[in-house]
């Protein structure tokens, strides 16, 4: 036997009458009252209102509500007995206004159901509401809800991947997001564009609206086999981002990329950027660090040649020329011993240029030993090598506490006593030279030039004088080979001094600056890396 409550069921959802008994129909409408008002969705019955009318077609000129849930009431914010048994044009005006009582009119005269979205105003705000109205009895069932929210937050969504959009389209770079497609074992067979920037159009020559909802294979018909595509899938089936370069070579285009790549959602994003002019810069680098080291093999080879080849026909120079002037002297008359002696002073300064020039070339010949350098060391065994030229000048040096560095004890020590030396000729006549070395540790701030790699601290050692100084626009021209601001017959050298100075200081990762003024003394600083754990 079926039970009432299934054959009423059955009534309502086939349009057809049913008939209860008194106290049957009192619990059945119970039971419904109970089971809409737990829905937080407006859920209405209306009735038609026709109008009196005897002659066909009639017009339905409104509803009443027959029953309705809590929804309703908290919506129309009005108690039950204003709502149940009133019209709709009553109870709710914005219906009439917002064209949703014609929408009923046709559900009602058509019997067929419909849903709409109805923006209508409430207040001082605006909603939409998601209406769903179905035919039933003379009338029909309403379900409203409020989409509000959902349709702001798909707005906000909307907004956000259109400046999404603005942005990517403005970057230089070409990105997109494909999406997988996918056989019928879950195997990864090819990938959709789902997204792509403006800039993708540089790559492929074709506009976004061509690429969007494509499939990689068909824009590219040898990804496939080219091993590009392999490394789609593996960043998609494993989940690993990967950067990679790619050389993409056809018959007409030549070009290389570095593709960033990372999983998202069924798929993945890229990031290309074309880097082929930085490898055809590469590319030259690369052939010029050749160049250069064959240069510098090239010099290896002429500093061999100097050393060996060159300074033996000087000596023999200056053994044949002294021979001369001892056994030949009065034959020569005074004329010629000057020119012979001319001829050796020419041939000593010529070896010791060439002597120079070597300890030039071997600064860069090796590697750095690292070893830990006493500063203090160094210079106190300076002064010992210098001793002579200092009690024949006079001169008064103060030498400050300095500091342990790491490097190369050779090149420290050279380049100390080349600054001290340095000090001791370039004094001024009948002037007692006084001379200073300190140090000080400052930051990477204070550094006069930008030193790559930087640690966090650097020591300043300052080398004073109060001898003839320079002008200020040779600070810089006399750090280099060969540079020289006096002449020969007042101060000699080979301008090779300073110039090997520099190189030390930049071996060790430093630099080295000079300031002075003419008759007002000069002072050489160089900044060194301290070691981090002193």
């Amino acid at each position: 036997m079926i039970s009432q409550d299934v054959m009423f069921a059955d009534s309502l959802m086939n349009n057809t009458p049913y008939s209860l008994s008194i106290s049957d129909a009192g619990q059945m409408v119970r039971l419904l009252q109970g089971m809409i008002d737990a829905s937080p969705t407006f859920l209405a019955y209306c009735e038609a209102v026709w109008e009196d009318a005897t002659d066909p077609p009639r017009q339905l000129t409104d509803f009443t509500y027959r029953l309705a849930n809590k929804a309703v009431f908290q919506l129309v914010d009005l108690p039950p007995d204003q709502v149940v048994g009133q019209r709709l044009s009553v109870v709710e005006p914005v219906f009439y206004t917002s064209g949703l009582f014609d929408k009923f009119a046709e559900v009602v005269q058509s019997g067929q159901e419909q849903t709409v979205e109805v923006p209508c105003r409430r207040g001082n705000e605006e909603h939409v509401f998601l209406v769903y109205a179905r035919p039933i009895f003379d009338g029909l069932i309403v379900s409203l809800n409020d989409i509000t929210n959902r349709r702001r937050s798909e707005q906000q969504a909307q907004q956000t991947l259109q400046i999404l959009q603005r942005v990517l389209d403005a970057a230089p770079y070409t990105f997109a997001y494909c999406e997988s497609v996918l056989d019928d074992e879950g195997h990864i067979t090819d990938f959709m564009y789902r997204m792509v920037n403006q800039a993708v159009e540089r790559v492929l020559g074709l506009p976004v609206e061509q690429i969007v909802n494509q499939r990689m294979t068909d824009l590219f018909p040898g990804i496939q086999q080219n091993g590009l595509f392999d490394q789609y899938v593996s960043v998609v089936t494993t989940g690993q981002a990967r950067t990679f370069e790619w050389h993409l070579q056809l018959p007409s285009f030549n070009h290389w990329y570095l593709i960033s790549v990372v999983p998202f959602n069924h798929g993945f994003v890229a990031a290309i950027i074309d880097i082929s002019e930085l490898k055809q810069l590469q590319q030259r680098l690369e052939a010029t660090i050749v160049e250069l080291k064959t240069s510098n093999e090239n010099l290896q080879h002429f500093a061999y040649i100097a050393s060996h080849d060159l300074q033996e026909p000087l000596r023999k120079i200056q053994a044949f020329s002294s021979l001369i002037v001892d056994e030949f002297s009065e034959q020569l008359g005074s004329d010629g011993e000057d020119i012979l002696r001319r001829m050796q002073q020419a041939a000593n300064r010529m070896q010791t240029r060439i002597r120079d020039l070597l300890d030039y070339s071997r600064m860069t010949q090796y590697p750095l030993p690292g070893q830990r350098v006493n500063l203090n060391d160094v210079t106190q065994g300076v002064l010992n090598d210098l001793e002579l030229l200092i009690n024949e000048k006079g001169a008064r040096i103060t030498v400050h506490p300095l500091p342990v560095l790491i490097g190369d004890s050779m090149q420290l020590q050279q380049l100390i006593q080349n600054l001290v030396s340095n000090a001791l000729k370039f004094n001024r006549p009948d002037e007692t030279p006084v001379i200073s070395i300190q140090s000080r540790d400052i930051s990477t701030e204070a550094l006069p030039l930008v030193i790559a790699p930087n640690p966090k601290r650097y020591v300043a050692i300052d080398v004073s004088d109060n001898g003839i100084g320079f002008e200020p626009q040779y600070q810089d021209r006399i750090f280099q080979l060969f540079q020289r601001l006096h002449n020969q017959s007042q101060y000699q050298g080979t301008g090779i001094g300073l110039a090997i100075c520099k190189r030390v200081a930049e071996n060790h990762g430093g630099v080295i600056t000079a300031t002075g003024l003419p008759g007002q003394g000069a002072t050489f600083t160089v900044y060194l890396p301290k070691p981090e754990e002193m």
